[in-house]
This record gives C-alpha cells, structure tokens and sequence, in this order.
C-alpha cells in the first residue's frame, strides 16, 4: 500500500510539474472578465473580442502573458502577475497593441 502511494505521489508530481520558462496553457485559464479586469486597472480603454493565446510562468506569483483581440480588430498583447498574497494582487501590468 505504500509503494503505491508514493508512486501516485510522484505520478501527480510529475503531471503537474512546471518548467522555468513560459509554458502555453489552456486559454480557459484567463476569462475575458479577468482579462477586462486586469485591463481596466492598466487603464486600457480596450474591449476584449476573444482571447488568442495564453501562457503563464512562475515568478515571484504567476505571470500571465496572453495574446488578444480587440473589437476594433487589433492584436494586443498583455503582460501582469497575480502575487495573491499581496495588495493589488496584480502587478506589474503591461499592455501592448499593433
């Protein structure tokens, strides 16, 4: 019994592990609700059309990078990282549109 636990111990370790660097995730991960949100504290007058691409990295809290369109028809791009232990939360916001 306890040689299977610790190999269902290693097999979700294993799962769920995450690299250093950017890794692409599920784009459910960010709701455009979030996105507006995160959007609004930057004080981009922008409205989100659909989420394009996701990706996140673990930092000092979790950075978000996701691709965007906007109803206007730009590609955007915005950068922050939610650290849920401090106040704001999210941090570090950065937007960028083409």
């Amino acid at each position: 019994m306890f040689r299977f636990f610790v190999l269902a111990v290693a097999l979700v370790a294993a799962v769920n592990a995450q690299a250093a660097g950017p890794g692409n995730v599920w784009k459910g991960a960010v709701t455009l609700e979030k996105l507006q949100e995160v959007l609004t504290q930057a004080n981009a007058d922008v409205k989100v059309k659909s989420i394009d691409s996701v990706k996140t990295q673990v930092v000092a809290g979790l950075r978000y990078i996701v691709d965007y369109t906007t109803e206007e028809g730009k590609s955007c791009n915005a950068i922050w990282v939610n650290v849920p232990w401090k106040k704001p939360k999210i941090q570090n916001v950065q937007v960028s549109c083409q």
